[in-house]
């Protein structure tokens, strides 16, 4: 199994970090770019050192496992794409809430990126930077920036997935944002079985016996936070995307989700009958 930092000097490194930064770190670091800043700062202040494509918290470079992060020509062309995407991704969450996060971002960043969004492998590339950069911040006890840039990840796998690979008829919006807000057993679990590595194996024993916790599509849900066991959440059986703590809920959000519902099992539809037919 490839090194991963250790998880004592994670913790130390995590702590130093904290210390030095206020709690909105995250977001402070992404308002600070600027298109007037140089490339290479702009990822420092993101975090990430971009001649190693490793974290500045990485204590050994020489010895940390890399998790998959991209090296190759298709991923420098897209050094610039990860920061802007994240940083429309994120004021948009900030402004006006996660559901149209991810198109309001797409747009902002197509006309800039077109040649990284058409392109298969530069989306392949980007999603891996995010992916390995995830698993490090889990590692290091960071788990705030984990949740970050796996839901970055999440965001382009699932775009590739309906406009490349054809795999599915919609993005899940729901499960999206359980892997950004979610529970550590579903980060890790989300992680894992994406990154070439072993290294988050440990930690997945340390999490798997946590239940996975699903959340309410009904923002007037009694639940604390809308949050149940996702093994006792009931589905949309119409368009499979939104869940529900009870029957109760999902009768009370059927005005506002019947709109969406109608699209998503129209579009889930002639999926299937294309999948059939093909």
């Amino acid at each position: 199994m490839k090194n991963a930092m250790n998880a004592e000097e994670g913790r130390q490194a995590c702590k130093a970090a904290e210390e030095s930064q206020s709690t909105e770190a995250f977001a402070t670091s992404h308002q600070e770019v600027s298109a007037e800043t140089p490339l290479d700062l702009q990822l420092q202040r993101l975090r990430i050192d971009s001649r190693s494509f490793q974290f500045l918290e990485c204590i050994d470079n020489a010895s940390s496992c890399d998790h998959g992060e991209p090296i190759s020509t298709s991923w420098l062309d897209c050094k610039e794409f990860v920061i802007a995407f994240a940083y429309e991704f994120d004021n948009v969450v900030k402004v006006s809430g996660f559901d149209n996060a991810f198109p309001i971002a797409r747009r902002a960043t197509w006309e800039k990126f077109i040649t990284v969004w058409e392109s298969p492998a530069k989306m392949t590339s980007a999603t891996s930077f995010y992916l390995a950069n995830a698993t490090q911040c889990v590692l290091n006890g960071n788990t705030e920036f984990g949740h970050c840039y796996a839901t970055y990840a999440a965001c382009l796998e699932q775009w590739m997935a309906c406009t490349v690979h054809k795999s599915q008829a919609a993005m899940d919006v729901y499960k999206i944002l359980e892997i950004h807000i979610g529970d550590m057993h579903t980060l890790v679990s989300y992680l894992r079985r994406r990154i070439p590595c072993c290294c988050l194996d440990e930690t997945y024993v340390k999490f798997r016996s946590t239940k996975k916790i699903g959340l309410c599509r009904n923002p007037d849900c009694p639940l604390p936070n809308g949050q149940t066991k996702r093994s006792a959440m009931l589905q949309c059986t119409r368009c499979r995307l939104a869940n529900y703590c009870s029957r109760e809920c999902q009768v009370k959000e059927w005005p506002n989700h019947k709109r969406w519902c109608d699209n998503d099992a129209k579009a889930r539809a002639e999926f299937d009958s294309k999948k059939k037919s093909s």
